[in-house]
């Protein structure tokens, strides 16, 4: 038997486009943890970005660094829409608790599907803790971004209250 929740769910917290810039945001976050939890591959992560994807063979000479960090934040903005659509209306604390599940997902995903396609030095990359840390503050940029939005921007009155 599958009870009602006791918190109105009533439609998701973020817009859409707010998702997708909150992505963006957070996946330039994910650059920046990954510079300082790994310093040795902060000066050379235009480099990684080059000459990774796929292999060295297999990436296109020709794209520069920044082609692959428009690819990157490309995918912080899906992976941040994916989350808008998905996250409804709960308490702060399960926002949070979402938003670290979502980040513990996208570092699976991430490590294992896209990380068995891509070259060495990425690869190496996403099998270190720096990954894990910048995939937890993806996540949680997400999330925190939630919880506040759905604390500035409360449902309509008699909706937000607890079902009995």
């Amino acid at each position: 038997m599958i009870s009602d929740s006791p918190y109105s769910t009533r439609g998701v917290i973020l817009p859409l486009w707010i998702g997708a810039v909150a992505g963006i945001a957070a996946a330039i976050l994910m650059l920046v943890v990954i510079s300082v939890l790994r310093p040795d591959t902060s000066s050379d992560l235009g480099w990684l970005l080059t000459n990774s994807l796929l292999g060295a063979r297999h990436a296109p000479a020709a794209w520069p660094a920044w082609a692959w960090l428009c690819v990157h934040l490309a995918a912080g903005a899906i992976g941040g829409i994916l989350h808008a659509a998905s996250q409804l209306r709960a308490p702060t604390a399960a926002v949070l608790v979402t938003g670290v599940f979502y980040a513990v997902l996208v570092w699976v995903v991430s490590r294992f599907a896209i990380g068995s396609v891509i070259g060495p030095p990425l690869r190496d990359l996403m099998h270190s803790a720096a990954w894990l840390g910048a995939c937890l503050a993806y996540g949680l940029v997400l999330a925190g971004l939630a919880a506040v939005w759905q604390v500035r921007h409360p449902l309509a009155e008699g909706v937000q209250s607890a079902k009995d």
